[in-house]
């Protein structure tokens, strides 16, 4: 081998030591970031007319497993949107409780019961009066404080699903970029695609958390991204996810609602929204897709829920309270009358409730239950002892709050047409007939899964626990898919990550390789100028 010969192979081979090492200490460097795919150097032996010219390296992105990438872009997707569910039901469950905490609508149902009963035991007692008051009013501020739970939890959702189809476009449009450079990169070895590919795989990562996906790739390295269940999202150009926020969502605010006025989910117009109005391409994973189901499957339950148990503690003080019921329902004198609308001691805003009404009558009715002013003391008329007697037992003494002329002729009797001022003050009859409808079955229509045929307090203990029962199972859900994803994620770091330690032994064989290199050319050099000094 002449002289010139083999300082070209010195060269050559520091040259390629030198891109080893520069892809190794690149490897070191990004061996913490997310989705970064290690690089591995190829040697490459070059011959120039049959005659050995050195060796070339280039460095090239280590092989992807893309049957374990795609599974671990399948678990995220199943994760989100069970961790998503279980967020939203988590902010309801700490206002609801459960059945036995004081925050709870079964824990006030069953102080007002207390209540009625230390009044039944003491009718004359006005502390007791009051204590009764302030039992039925804090049930209707628990009921409030869980549709507004409900409420927030729906807008929050709502809001999360505009961010996350936000985060999926900026996403998808920045993928299509890195699709044109990867394209241009592999015809032309001058361009260097491997940090490329991995940004472009950290973005899809970030839309698998928001969409379940599916991804294959094109003979010039472009990714296509379709939905799990056939939309296309990315092939060439991106299509447009479109999804309106409804900043102010109330109970009767609902997707399924003539007319609507909350969004669904498109792409290009083709609705894939899951929910009520859920086609075949619904989504199915992904934190959007939980957040539609929260916001439109989940916290509507719970909302139904809630506002027949309203419906039912306004009625049973309608029909237990003797005066009310024979107003409400004619009944007066053993006769049908026309029906006056008299509430009991719950209101629906100052009106009563038809027994009848459907679950589409009384949507909201939670947020809307009050106490009747007729037994408040700070409000006009408002007496406590009709909290003992009836809330119209003593309406002939009331004249400015109760219009006689819209009663039926015939409404009368002993106790109503009493010239005198009769005193109830060991009245307990009526209190008697609250605590017996406090303590019978109701006829709630099945929902959710809850008895049909309860209790008031029953139905309120099965309405807590039910959701607690709903955030541990999709806790555990939760717990058995990280267990998967994490699984699944320490393979994929495993395979394509880098071993800091293994890539540090080789900056080590680096150095020495350049160190031999170095040498021979400084071999070289002083052969050539003891040549050059003979000649000379």
């Amino acid at each position: 081998m002449s002289l010139t010969t083999a300082l070209f192979n010195a060269k050559s081979g520091l040259a390629s030591t030198q891109r080893q090492v520069a892809g190794t200490s690149n490897n070191i460097a990004n061996a913490r970031t997310p989705g970064y795919v290690a690089q591995e150097a190829r040697i490459t032996a070059n011959n120039t007319a049959g005659i050995g010219s050195g060796v070339s390296a280039s460095v090239v992105r280590s092989p992807v497993d893309s049957i374990l990438l795609r599974d671990v872009r399948a678990e995220a997707g199943k994760l989100s949107l069970i961790d998503v569910r279980a967020g939203a039901i988590q902010q309801l469950a700490q206002v609801s409780g459960d059945p036995g905490d004081e925050r709870s609508v079964a824990s006030s149902l069953t102080k007002l019961e207390t209540a009625f009963q230390r009044l039944y035991d003491s009718p004359e007692r006005p502390e007791l009066q009051r204590e009764v008051f302030f039992a039925a009013r804090d049930l209707t501020d628990k009921f409030a404080a869980a549709q507004d739970a409900i409420k927030t939890s729906r807008e929050a959702a709502d809001r999360e699903i505009a961010v996350g189809v936000a985060t999926v476009n900026d996403a998808l449009s920045s993928i299509a970029d890195l699709n044109l450079k990867i394209a241009e990169g592999l015809g032309n070895p001058d361009i260097e695609v491997s940090g490329i590919m991995d940004e472009r795989d950290r973005l899809i990562d970030v839309v698998a958390e928001q969409i379940g996906i599916r991804t294959f790739t094109r003979d010039r390295g472009e990714v296509v991204i379709t939905t799990t269940e056939g939309v296309t999202l990315l092939d060439g150009t991106p299509r447009e996810i479109t999804f309106t926020r409804t900043t102010s969502i109330d109970a009767s605010t609902r997707i399924d609602a003539t007319p609507s006025l909350l969004s669904g989910l498109e792409v290009d117009g083709f609705g894939i929204e899951p929910g009520p109005l859920a086609g075949p391409q619904a989504l199915r994973s992904g934190a959007i897709a939980g957040h539609f189901l929260a916001r439109d499957v989940d916290l509507i339950t719970y909302q139904e829920q809630l506002d027949a148990l309203a419906k039912e503690v306004v009625v049973l003080f309608q029909q237990s309270d003797a005066q009310v019921a024979a107003l409400r329902y004619g009944a007066f004198n053993g006769g049908p009358e026309a029906p006056v609308d008299v509430p009991g001691l719950f209101t629906d805003l100052g009106n009563g409730v038809d027994p009848t009404a459907t679950d589409a009558d009384i949507i909201g009715l939670a947020s809307r239950l009050r106490v009747n002013d007729l037994v408040n003391p700070d409000a006009p008329g408002g007496d406590l002892t009709r909290l003992r007697t009836g809330i119209v037992a003593t309406f002939r003494d009331d004249a400015a709050t109760l219009d006689f002329s819209t009663f039926p002729p015939t409404v009368g009797g002993p106790a109503y047409d009493n010239p005198g001022s009769p005193t109830f003050d060991g009245y307990t009859d009526q209190l008697e007939k609250f605590l017996t409808g406090l303590a019978a079955p109701r006829p709630f229509a099945p929902n959710g899964g809850l008895t049909s045929e309860t209790s008031l307090q029953a139905f309120a203990s099965e309405f807590a626990s039910g959701i607690q029962t709903d955030r541990a199972n999709l806790e555990v859900l939760s717990e058995r898919s990280r267990v998967i994803f994490d699984t699944l994620e320490i393979r994929r770091q495993n395979e394509n990550g880098v071993n800091v330690d293994e890539e540090s032994e080789k900056l080590l064989e680096l150095e020495q390789a350049y160190a031999a290199n170095a040498q021979v050319i400084n071999v070289i050099a002083r052969m050539f100028d003891e040549l050059l000094a003979r000649v000379a």
